[in-house]
């Protein structure tokens, strides 16, 4: 059996949410997990890696792999909510996680 601890974390804006939604993205790069992986495969070394991928990462050193726009899901139950789900993060940043905390970080 492995533990596992999780920590929610909420952040309120006074923004509308379009306007703070558009702010978020506007912070991080934007590339699918196909373009990395394809930017993984074509490198042959991780320094070249690293040159390819960090151009993709926004201000925020993020990268949005993948967006979901959970109020127009929920509007199909109908829910009506707003709500916006992103995938970020950047392998260079994994890997110093990694590095520094082993698996579990």
């Amino acid at each position: 059996m492995t533990d596992f601890t999780n920590t929610h974390v909420v952040i309120s804006s006074r923004k509308p949410f379009e306007q703070a939604i558009k702010d978020i993205e506007a912070e991080m790069g934007k590339a699918s997990t196909e373009t990395l992986g394809n930017k993984l495969s074509a490198s042959k070394n991780f320094a070249e890696f690293t040159e390819e991928i960090e151009p993709l990462a926004g201000r925020s050193n993020f990268i949005d792999v993948a967006s979901l726009n959970w109020g127009k899901v929920m509007s199909r139950v109908p829910i009506s909510m707003k709500a916006q789900l992103f995938v970020i993060g950047n392998p260079l940043t994994a890997k110093k996680l990694l590095e520094a905390g082993g698996p579990e970080v």
